[in-house]
């Protein structure tokens, strides 16, 4: 491009009009309140949120109490209003740790990054605590010509507000012998039950000495642990105890007719020695038709408080055993040993 001197001149003038103009009017303002360079600009933060039932997401949750920690020990508190909503105000810009709790509700912890540039709207899902309904720790005996054995009866009824959806498992833990042994849960999961022989369960603990006695196990701390999982797919554990084994029943129920193969009418009379103890129980009393080696047919009258009985009906000819189950108050029980007799028309 060719510049003659008329245009030179022109230019020349326009830029020094220009600098002029521009040097005259300063620095231009600075007016974005997230400009840290703004008068305007304010350092803190807002958090506000919800808090909601884990599975019902609409209903809101009132009375939760949600902390704010960060790195440098600053804590911010605050609980969640009648609609589930809670905020915090003038917060200072960074990394919190958040933690609900609410009785009733596991406590849930998450990190969360408050900044200017955010939304800080949270929405918090609280999941409710499994509940232990009613619970049975017992012994069990039971008398063999071959060698007594004993028995542990873990039973828990539990109810999950949460429908059951998130019961992963229950435990029986047993802290002095450091011992779990994990429940089976029956289809709707709402009560888990398990007897362990206690051979078996001793050997864990001793390298197989089977000599102590089930009695040593009386008066220890047992507790009942509830895992459940959480919303962030963790595991939370509700833990209830401690729960005691009350006694272990050594004395032997004695069997005295019909006994020793002895034959006996379709309708025979039932009779039994209880032993003498400072507790209450009662007697079941189990009478099993051999109807074959694969076909064992069951005659059981609970609750019984005499010691004979005479069925109201008459049994079949054939082979029986029958024994006495003693059961006290706490589902503490006893079983004798097993006596055996044939019935006939005669």
């Amino acid at each position: 491009m060719i510049f003659n001197n008329k245009t030179s001149c022109v230019l020349s003038q326009l830029s020094f009009l220009l600098l002029f103009l521009f040097g005259c009017t300063g620095e231009a303002p600075r007016d974005n309140p997230l400009d840290p360079g703004s008068d305007l600009y304010d350092p803190t933060v807002t958090v506000r949120g919800f808090c909601s039932l884990l599975y019902e997401t609409s209903t809101p949750v009132p009375g939760v109490d949600i902390t704010l920690i960060r790195a440098d020990s600053v804590r911010f508190t605050t609980t969640s209003d009648r609609a589930g909503r809670f905020s915090f105000s003038n917060m200072s810009q960074g990394v919190y740790e958040l933690i609900t709790y609410k009785e009733g509700f596991i406590s849930d912890t998450l990190q969360i990054s408050a900044s200017k540039r955010d939304s800080q709207l949270l929405t918090l899902r609280l999941d409710r605590r499994p509940v232990l309904t009613n619970r049975q720790l017992a012994t069990g005996h039971v008398f063999r010509p071959a060698g007594d054995q004993y028995f542990l009866d873990f039973t828990a009824e539990v109810t999950d507000p949460d429908r059951n959806l998130d019961i992963e498992d229950v435990l029986c833990r047993i802290p002095d012998l450091g011992l779990s042994l994990s429940l089976f849960p029956d289809r709707d999961r709402m009560r888990w039950n398990r007897t362990a022989k206690f051979d078996s369960l001793l050997a864990v603990q001793t390298g197989g000495n089977s000599n102590a006695a089930l009695d040593t196990l009386i008066g220890m701390p047992i507790f009942i642990d509830i895992t459940t999982v959480t919303v962030n797919n963790d595991t939370a554990i509700t833990r209830y105890g401690p729960f005691y084994l009350t006694r272990v029943i050594s004395d032997e129920v004695i069997l005295n007719s019909p006994r020793a193969d002895t034959t006996v009418s379709r309708r025979p009379v039932f009779s039994w020695t209880v032993p003498t103890t400072s507790f209450t129980f009662t007697s079941t009393v189990e009478i099993v038709w051999i109807a074959s080696l694969s076909d064992l047919q069951y005659y059981r009258f609970r609750g019984v408080t005499a010691t004979t009985l005479q069925p109201g009906f008459d049994l079949p000819v054939g082979n029986f055993f029958w024994t006495v189950e003693i059961r006290d108050s706490f589902g503490n029980w006893s079983r004798s040993r097993e006596a055996t007799f044939q019935t006939t028309d005669r």
